[in-house]
């Protein structure tokens, strides 16, 4: 009976001491949704796993490197409770490859395979030869040959001998050119892995349950090696069409895992930026002493950027703490905007950017042309768009379309742009302008002291085109910036003159084959003993 209650104490402290260990499980998890801002990404992972009755360490691993531990966020799902969660570096496992690195390493084995091949076959090919010419005696010492034998003999050996020789090099030669790109494979793909990490981030999640139990579980976190920039498209088919503005967004991510098939939801907030209000405190005034600094030391701390509302954003040192554009949902509140794709996205974990359409458009514009004949003679087709602050909220690069071709770039700021975009859609040689100096009005003389130079411009415009147009022809007259020259403005042909700059502007309406000449003369008077450079 002792040896019965002795077993059982035995058990039920075995039990105990079992009860009490903490068990570590190691579980993937899956990537479901990203949201990109323009610099970095917060990422939404679930993992599911069994636990034990009592306490348990879920170690979440095969996560991106350089995450902010203090982003991490762990929500359960079951009957546990979630006692601790800690980010931390992996140094012993090794870092999953992307699709691009395991496309890289595929080929490097097929090179292979092939390299291997045909150098088995140039050995065939050595070994026939040889045996070929190890078997040319005919006969034997004392017996002769046959005319017809040697003939048939030395047409075998010719004929098979040359096909050898022939497959042989053929074959040297694709040993060649597989070497060549199994050696530049090999070069992108040590390119590759130099810029992988040498090592994965992990979360441990520390639980405890009252009985066996599923803990699912959401991570998120933010991960500061992703981002994405606008890009516009402004595209007009003719003069007589509105824009189609096109949004789009060049997403990237170098976490070295391909994010596939997820929710992506592109945001122009930044979740390094810190959302406590500022609050002024009392600007004390004193004089400063005079003091000799001979030397500092600062801890270091990581910068953030904070706003003052109602001031200027600074830096400061803180503490360390069919197409997609038909399925994208806007969201816009008072801080920022975002852009829900709806429907699955894939971006490669290689830095590689990823095009993605966001919104279409269309807006309206007025085309007008624009030349300036002091400087280039050729007319300058311009297009006036309206209406576009509806749609443009982030500053971007801008690629014209114009007649389905591309000409040229530019860039968008909505902080820098009036009302009205003005974009250029290149020359047209439809339009011709010269500008000639009227040498009737160009005349030179002396007033006591002074010398007075009389000055005149003569510019023709004439319509080449089909269509009326409307014309802006810009040029100007010298401003003064000395008490002694003075310039006056004789004629200018109903031409808006802007005293301040000497800009002078006409703007013309032209019917097809319609001619137009406008003149400007103006007078420079200033000492006879200085010089000046006029036109």
């Amino acid at each position: 009976m002792k040896k019965l209650a002795f077993f059982f104490l035995l058990c039920l402290c075995i039990s105990a001491i079992g009860f009490g260990q903490i068990q570590t499980l190691r579980v993937n998890s899956q990537l479901t949704e990203a949201t990109v801002f323009l610099q970095g990404a917060q990422l939404l992972r679930n993992a599911s796993v069994n636990i034990p009755a009592g306490t348990s360490e879920i170690i979440i691993s095969n996560l991106p490197t350089n995450v902010d531990p203090n982003s991490v966020q762990v929500k359960g799902f079951g009957k546990f409770m979630i006692l601790s969660v800690n980010y931390r570096n992996d140094y012993l496992s090794d870092p999953q490859s992307t699709k691009a690195i395991k496309e890289l390493q595929d080929s490097m084995q097929y090179y292979k395979r092939q390299i291997d091949y045909l150098n088995a076959m140039l050995k065939v090919y050595q070994e026939e030869e040889s045996l070929i010419l190890a078997n040319k005696v005919l006969s034997g010492k004392d017996s002769g040959v046959q005319v017809s034998e040697l003939k048939a003999a030395a047409d075998f050996m010719r004929l098979r001998l040359g096909e050898i020789k022939k497959l042989w090099l053929q074959t040297n030669e694709d040993v060649i050119k597989n070497n060549e790109r199994h050696e530049r494979v090999r070069q992108q793909l040590n390119r590759m892995q130099a810029s992988q990490s040498k090592y994965v981030g992990e979360i441990v999640v520390l639980v405890s349950a009252n009985a066996p139990a599923t803990a699912k579980l959401d991570i998120s976190f933010v991960y500061p090696g992703a981002g994405w920039h606008p890009i516009y498209d402004l595209r007009s088919n003719s003069v007589e069409e509105p824009f189609d503005l096109n949004l789009k967004a060049n997403v990237f991510q170098n976490s070295g895992e391909d994010w596939n098939n997820i929710k992506l939801t592109l945001s122009s907030g930044n979740p390094y930026r810190s959302a406590q209000i500022q609050y002024l405190s009392t600007w004390r005034l004193n004089f400063i002493p005079d003091v000799v600094v001979t030397g500092r030391s600062y801890q270091a701390a990581p910068m953030m950027a904070k706003e003052s509302m109602g001031y200027a954003e600074e830096e400061i040192m803180d503490d360390y703490a069919g197409t997609l554009a038909e399925v994208v949902t806007v969201m816009e509140n008072l801080t920022n905007i975002s852009y829900a794709i709806n429907m699955p996205v894939s971006v490669t974990g290689d830095n590689t950017f990823r095009l993605i359409e966001i919104q279409n458009h269309k807006v309206d514009a007025k085309y007008e042309y624009y030349v300036v004949p002091k400087l280039d003679s050729d007319a300058f087709l311009v297009a006036k768009i309206s209406g576009w602050q509806d749609y443009i909220n982030l500053p971007g690069n801008t690629n014209l379309f114009f007649e389905g071709t591309f000409v040229g770039k530019s860039y968008i700021n909505p902080l820098n742009t009036s009302d009205t975009l003005v974009v250029s859609l290149g020359r047209d040689k439809n339009i011709q302008v010269k500008r000639d100096k009227k040498k009737e009005y160009t005349t030179r003389s002396f007033l006591g002291s002074r010398q007075i130079e009389n000055i005149g411009w003569e510019i023709s415009v004439r319509n080449n085109k089909r269509q009326n147009i409307t014309l802006t022809v810009m040029d100007q007259i010298p401003v003064s910036t000395h008490k002694d020259i003075d310039i006056t403005l004789d004629n200018k042909s109903l031409a808006k003159h802007e005293a301040e700059t000497g800009f002078l502007s006409w703007r013309l309406n032209l019917k097809p084959a319609e001619n137009k000449k406008l003149e400007f003369i103006y007078t420079v008077k200033y000492p006879k003993d200085k010089r000046l450079y006029l036109e």
